[in-house]
């Protein structure tokens, strides 16, 4: 199949009516598309995902029957296409044309009246559908998401709603072991690549319009890495020295690992842990291509469950643990627009338990006077500072440390940063130190 508009119906059909994530999704229809038709086929499905409530919401008014009775594929394909009426630069009729032809390699044929009347008619009542929409449809959120965003976060709401509208910004980290952020800059602008730094993080670039990695200066090399700002502030906030024994639990894909690495090449071991056996190897990838480790650094990789350390733990304390907890990820929804769609209300205590569970787990294998930076993307504080209080009042061995920023806002015991459109994800840091 050569057609991006009718791969992309597939694609989003099997996220939204068979529960897959997005990234697999893609993973397994990119095959039945050339090379060069991968970056259309991801700017179309993560485009339809990011503003799916929205999408469907005006593509209900439309519709004489409920969507639970229509054909899944072609309620896909109609919200392909309704996001390319509102976000391509191709003539309307050129779109609406494209979803008619993509019927017949969808093997619904049948369907071309359907959706050639339907996307006319979404042109002609534009702005009268638009005013049917409830707040939240308009913000392109389900109503629980919205709701509880707003709660949490009144005054950051409109940022938050506007990013997770928007594709998310390209930003790379300079490796420091390969030279400095100027330095790096002055490739870009030699390349033609126009860039800023970042607001907040020291060795961080945000480059004005997308390019592929590959594409980058000295990219094969290990000079940059791709990392979101507030990712990056994660590693410093650990401050590992020289000599150090440091794990990093729940590992994959490495950014954080391999950015440890670069600000200190002199720790003497860094065990890197992930339940997920391909997605550790991604690890080990990536740290090949920074040339990592750079000194004598000892590397451990272990594909197993951090929340049972007997089965993997050599009982010799850690100095330093990263724990970057799996979480809602609605801090980072820009770059994972499924979430929206895949995320339930109860999944949030569920996580929090799973975030509890893991925190507990590794606290023995912290050396006393050792710290552990807690990490997660959500924005809700059921994940953050309610695990960390709840950890602390258990705990009577665990402290918080002062985290040495101003960036974000205090939040609980931790600090929390807020997705912005041109600024980083949404992440919470806590750093809390074993007294004995």
């Amino acid at each position: 199949m050569n057609d991006a508009q009718a791969v992309a119906a597939l694609t989003v059909s099997d996220v939204l009516h068979h529960g897959s994530s997005l990234d697999r999704a893609l993973a397994t229809r990119m095959t039945s598309l050339p090379p060069m038709r991968h970056a259309l086929l991801r700017e179309l499905t993560r485009g339809t995902m990011r503003w799916h409530p929205y999408l469907l919401a005006i593509l209900k008014q439309l519709l004489s029957r409920p969507i639970a009775q229509q054909d899944p594929c072609v309620v896909s394909l109609l919200m392909v296409a309704s996001y390319q009426l509102d976000h391509s630069k191709l003539p309307h009729y050129a779109i609406v044309q494209q979803a008619v032809e993509a019927c017949l390699p969808l093997g619904r044929s049948w369907a071309k009246p359907l959706i050639n009347g339907v996307l006319r008619s979404r042109l002609r009542r534009k702005d009268s559908l638009l005013k049917a929409l409830c707040w939240h449809e308009r913000d392109a959120l389900p109503r629980w998401l919205g709701q509880r965003l707003r709660k949490e976060w009144p005054k950051q709401y409109a940022d938050i709603v506007t990013a997770a509208q928007q594709r998310p910004p390209m930003m790379l980290r300079v490796n420091a072991l390969r030279g400095e952020r100027s330095a790096y800059m002055a490739q870009l602008s030699d390349a033609g690549i126009p860039c800023h730094p970042c607001a907040i993080s020291p060795c961080g670039i945000v480059l004005e319009e997308v390019r592929p990695p590959p594409e980058l200066p000295g990219f094969g090399d290990g000079l940059v890495s791709v990392q979101d700002e507030s990712a990056q502030l994660a590693a410093p906030l650990l401050a590992t020295r020289s000599g150090e024994r440091v794990l990093d639990a729940c590992a994959a894909p490495g950014g954080k690992s391999g950015h440890l690495l670069e600000l200190a090449p002199q720790m003497a071991e860094l065990t890197m842990l992930d339940i997920n056996e391909e997605r550790l190897q991604l690890v080990h990838g990536g740290l090949e291509r920074l040339g990592l480790p750079a000194t004598g650094t000892a590397l451990r990789y272990l594909v197993a469950d951090a929340a049972h350390p007997e089965d993997w733990w050599d009982k010799t304390p850690y100095d330093r643990i990263l724990l970057d907890v799996p979480c809602s990820g609605t801090g980072v929804m820009r770059r994972r627009p499924d979430i929206k769609h895949l995320r339930r209300p109860d999944d949030i205590p569920r996580f929090a338990e799973l975030q509890l569970r893991l925190l507990s787990a590794l606290w023995p294998c912290l050396r006393p006077d050792g710290e552990l930076l807690y990490v997660s993307c959500s924005l809700f504080g059921e994940e953050n500072f309610s695990v960390v209080q709840h950890f602390l009042s258990q705990e009577p061995s665990a402290q918080t440390a002062e985290l040495p920023a101003n960036w974000g806002q205090v939040s609980g015991s931790g600090r929390a940063i807020t997705p912005t459109p041109s600024g980083g994800d949404g992440f919470f840091f806590a750093l809390l130190r074993r007294t004995h």
